[in-house]
């Protein structure tokens, strides 16, 4: 999940930081940010939605990590997002 939504916050991040920021495009930057991160609630990103197969692929290649039940995972995603 992190790795769907940290990449747009870096760049929005950056912009800011940067040193010939204009900042009449910081508010559009924003919202635009803000509209991504909100159709990440509605829609998950593809890391999202990959990491049931990811954690079943460490989980059988011996990693120790316990693969969570359908329960458990609707019970997150209940959660951390509007789906």
């Amino acid at each position: 999940m992190m790795c769907d939504v940290l990449p747009h916050l870096s760049d929005l991040s950056k912009a800011m930081q940067a040193k010939d920021a204009i900042y009449t495009c910081i508010k559009p930057l924003v919202l635009g940010t803000l509209a991504i991160l909100q159709g990440l609630l509605n829609t998950p990103g593809e890391h999202f939605q990959a990491a049931p197969d990811r954690v079943a692929l460490l989980h059988a290649d011996g990693f120790g990590i316990t693969v969570p039940t359908e329960e458990q995972v609707q019970h997150f995603s209940d959660k951390v997002c509007v789906c």
